[in-house]
């Protein structure tokens, strides 16, 4: 287990102190701008840490398809947040949600900006058309990962570099998940 999965320990006594200090490191990843994951999520955690705790136990649950996790934890969120904010936008977006399932498994999920694989798709020419909103981006964008981590993992020139830029206190990436990420973003979100 890397150090952020032992962080994100959804058996823990204080689920608000431990969600924040779990999130600590996110950065861009979950604020930026105007984009205030990480704050909504803190601040509805703080206020709802049993029904939050919930939700996160119900989206790391794997035997429930993604789909289902993804919709449930968004609008359960939704809820939640009007109940105990009075802010308007909840931010628990794909991107959001993506980041909170690469958290726990860092191995089978990756982090995942809409714009950025909208982009990726026609820049190499993809026979898939993106749609803001649209669950089927995730699904496809978890696949294009997969069919460019397995080309990427044959050189064993990039595989050197890849371990090379990974500190001790780094997630080692063992799956070469992290592989398709900048340094940027792996070194300092998982």
């Amino acid at each position: 287990r890397s150090r952020r999965q032992r962080q994100m320990c959804i058996r823990d006594s204080n689920f608000h102190e431990m969600l924040s200090k779990s999130l600590d490191k996110t950065k861009n990843l979950l604020s930026s701008g105007n984009y205030l994951a990480r704050r909504m999520v803190k601040m509805v955690t703080k206020s709802a840490p049993e029904e939050m705790r919930a939700l996160f136990k119900m989206l790391y649950d794997e035997s429930i398809d993604l789909e289902t996790r993804f919709l449930k934890f968004r609008s359960d969120f939704i809820e939640l947040k009007e109940i105990h904010t009075d802010k308007k936008n909840h931010y628990q977006d794909d991107r959001a949600i993506m980041v909170y399932l690469a958290m726990r498994y860092p191995d089978e999920y990756h982090l995942y900006k809409y714009e950025m694989f909208k982009d990726f798709t026609a820049l190499v020419d993809i026979p898939y058309q993106t749609v803001a909103g649209r669950f089927s981006n995730v699904l496809k964008f978890q696949d294009v990962c997969k069919q460019l981590k397995d080309i990427l993992i044959e050189d064993d020139v990039l595989l050197k570099l890849h371990h090379d830029r990974l500190g001790e206190d780094c997630y080692q990436d063992p799956a070469y998940t992290c592989l398709l990420y900048t340094s940027d973003a792996a070194d300092d979100s998982l």
